[in-house]
């Protein structure tokens, strides 16, 4: 996880954080695709060209509303928008933004590699 009170320092760092890992588990609850700077795990680890073969999701479910949780997590993949995600800090948000274009072309591309984790 990114520390929030270095962020400007985390965020340079990640690279060398995920470049020892040659595989990602993510635990994803219904929450996890709304927060970008989860998603800029994902978005680093995509562009250090780990595949996404090499990401697995463990779905975190509430207990007595699996059913609901797991189609809400399949519908935000399938719908998933980078530009929808919340950050706390609109001037990290705008960066981690330009980021992912930078590196995919646009978000849309992006965007796509993040919907195709759950296909």
């Amino acid at each position: 996880c990114i520390d929030q009170n270095n962020i400007e320092l985390d965020l340079r760092c990640l690279p060398v954080f995920l470049h020892g890992c040659r595989r990602m588990v993510v635990f994803c609850g219904i929450t996890y695709l709304r927060r970008l700077w989860c998603i800029m795990e994902i978005f680093t680890f995509i562009h250090m060209s780990r595949g996404l073969d090499r990401i697995e999701f463990i779905l975190v479910l509430r207990e007595g509303h699996e059913a609901e949780d797991a189609a809400e997590i399949a519908e935000a993949f399938a719908s998933f928008d980078a530009r929808e995600c919340e950050c706390f800090s609109a001037a990290d948000k705008d960066r981690m933004l330009s980021i992912i274009h930078n590196a995919f072309g646009d978000v849309v591309s992006f965007n796509r590699e993040v919907s195709a984790i759950f296909e």
